[in-house]
């Protein structure tokens, strides 16, 4: 992997990066408690947030490193997670043939059919010291992406990324602060499991 620099960027790569931006600053101007956010991980987490049917994705990963140069040499590695330095993001952004989730509606379709089009797609790396291997390669995206999702540093891409992670991190960590949690009785008998059966319905005749 080589460092891209400003004056080495393609024009595709500008336009990539400059859309980025703007989807952070659009954002961060927003009210992000009314986005329909879905988050799946523990330590590093990945956000998916749907707006109508356009989907954005983001994932923060460690990366696999060698800590002395004769590691490299005899693939004695490990991974690692260092901010700025062993520190990893994927962004996929879509245009989905329906208002729900690639994920969600994917099994309807043939493998050969588009679930929708391809507005951004990438992995970018704080630096070129280390790699994403081959066998954690979860999202299934043609052949001519996997460069750029894997092997690519993409720098030009790497402040967005980290950018529109913590966004929709803060907004995740801010929803749970917000949870409620709910003394429940135990439910040991007819008589109990039938006042909980009651307590439902008339719960759901208020909120519904």
């Amino acid at each position: 992997m080589n460092k891209k620099t400003e004056t080495t960027l393609t024009p595709q790569q500008i336009q990539d990066r400059d859309f980025l931006m703007s989807l952070v600053a659009l954002l961060k101007k927003s009210n992000l408690s009314k986005l329909d956010l879905k988050t799946t991980g523990d330590l590093y987490r990945s956000h998916s947030a749907l707006v109508e049917n356009y989907e954005i994705n983001v994932r923060q990963t460690p990366v696999f490193g060698y800590p002395k140069k004769w590691h490299r040499i005899l693939f004695i590695g490990k991974w690692m997670f260092e901010p700025g330095k062993y520190e990893r993001y994927e962004v996929s952004v879509s245009e989905n043939l329906h208002n729900q989730r690639q994920e969600d509606y994917g099994h309807l379709y043939s493998t050969k059919e588009k679930l929708g089009n391809t507005v951004l797609v990438s992995g970018t790396m704080a630096t070129d010291l280390a790699t994403y291997p081959a066998s954690q390669r979860f999202i299934n995206h043609s052949d001519s992406d996997l460069s750029n999702l894997y092997s690519d540093q993409n720098a030009h891409l790497f402040d967005g990324a980290r950018q529109l992670y913590r966004l929709l991190d803060d907004e995740f960590c801010n929803r749970l602060h917000l949870r409620k949690k709910y003394i429940l009785p135990e439910i040991n008998d007819a008589q109990a499991r039938q006042a909980m059966q009651v307590r439902l319905l008339e719960n759901l005749k208020r909120s519904l």
